[in-house]
């Protein structure tokens, strides 16, 4: 009986040493764990689609978790942002395309910001447009 149990008892340490912690099933094998990479910030652009051709001021609001800054681009105009809001005015022959950035601290959350047109006025008489077919996008 002594020698059936040998051969077992050997089996069973060969098979326990094959478990050490050498071994991704060792129980004391070492996890390595990434640390997420830091939030990439970046500009995110406004663009405008606009059904007139007669446009001479457009106001926008831009609305998401975190807005570092505002610029308006190849437009006169201004721009502000204050926390989770953005605010921009342009001015001039204006047309759909690229109205102005943001900068926003995780270019992973771009689907979180919003952006529209709040109002829009008639170049040559200022009269203020009906803003229904007016659409803003924000693109990374």
């Amino acid at each position: 009986m002594t020698t059936i149990v040998r051969p077992a008892l050997a089996a069973f340490v060969v098979g326990l040493a094959a478990c050490g912690t050498n071994t991704p099933t060792g129980t004391n094998s070492t996890s390595t764990s990434q640390t997420p990479a830091a939030p990439t910030g970046g500009w995110l652009t406004l663009q405008l689609t606009t059904p007139r051709s007669n446009d001479g001021a457009v106001q926008f609001v831009v609305s998401g978790p975190t807005i570092d800054s505002a610029r308006v681009i190849s437009y006169n105009g201004f721009a502000t942002s204050t926390g989770s809001v953005a605010n921009m005015v342009v001015t001039g022959q204006v047309a759909s395309g690229t109205i102005g950035q943001i900068y926003v601290p995780d270019l992973s959350r771009t689907g979180e910001y919003q952006a529209s047109v709040l109002a829009a006025a008639a170049r040559d008489s200022y009269t203020l447009q009906d803003v229904s077919g007016y659409r803003a996008v924000l693109v990374r």
